[in-house]
């Protein structure tokens, strides 16, 4: 850790972690789940798991939702976490749900849809050309049957514009 005026780094501090950090999300205010001060502070602290026993975090989003800071994961095992943060941005209970549609289809892309801060979906797309919009808890919000794309490799799905659907 040093100051951005800084030009010699061989004094920096060095800062070991018991958890391991798999992004480091910035907004204005706010690092991740938690906040950079409180995660050096409690560095050595063992943290609650948010995920269940074997998974792991494949994406994560942070968006702002009613002036809520909120944290979506996504992970190995197609899950979907929605985590809500304090004001210091340790985790203050979260939703989650699966993404599993079928045997023989997969998911191969989705999106975090942040319409205007006042409500966040995911968009995914699935291997039989589905395009579904999910809500927080996992239901189906609206859903499209797309063709004329190549679905045998992963698509990259982005937000460039408030959707309407």
């Amino acid at each position: 850790m040093w100051n951005e005026e800084e030009s010699y780094l061989e004094d920096v501090k060095k800062h070991t972690f018991t958890t391991n950090i798999h992004t480091i999300h910035s907004s204005p205010g706010k690092s991740s789940s938690e906040s950079l001060e409180v995660g050096l502070t409690k560095r050595k602290d063992v943290k609650p798991n948010l995920l269940e026993q074997g998974e792991t975090v494949s994406k994560s989003y942070l968006e702002r939702v009613k002036d809520q800071t909120v944290l979506i994961l996504f992970t190995s095992k197609n899950k979907v976490y929605y985590v809500r943060l304090t004001g210091d941005g340790s985790p203050d209970g979260n939703l989650n749900f699966s993404l599993i549609k079928g045997a023989n289809c997969k998911n191969v892309g989705m999106a975090v849809v942040n319409e205007n801060a006042n409500i966040v979906t995911i968009l995914v797309l699935w291997s039989d050309g589905e395009l579904v919009q999910y809500s927080e808890q996992g239901a189906i919000m609206v859903a499209y049957n797309l063709s004329g794309i190549c679905l045998t490799s992963p698509v990259a799905m982005v937000m460039l514009d408030t959707v309407r659907m």
